[in-house]
């Protein structure tokens, strides 16, 4: 999800827009594998781009969802 992009428009508020940050992988919850986060939400984790350029994948942020 690209900063500025109609996605993040739809997904986050501007409260909780993560400013500037790329969303590097989206986690949804899975029932088949067992695999749920609070009641059937999703993870999602967003890195600053200078980071991700650097390989610094350790100043990822993880957020969660649910409903």
């Amino acid at each position: 999800m690209l900063p500025g992009s109609d996605a993040e428009k739809h997904f986050y508020s501007e409260r909780d827009k993560p400013s500037g940050q790329l969303l590097l992988v989206q986690i949804d919850s899975e029932y088949s594998n067992k695999m749920v986060f609070a009641d059937c939400g999703r993870l999602y984790c967003f890195i600053d781009p200078d980071d991700l350029a650097a390989g610094n994948l350790e100043a990822a942020r993880v957020h969660s969802e649910s409903h």
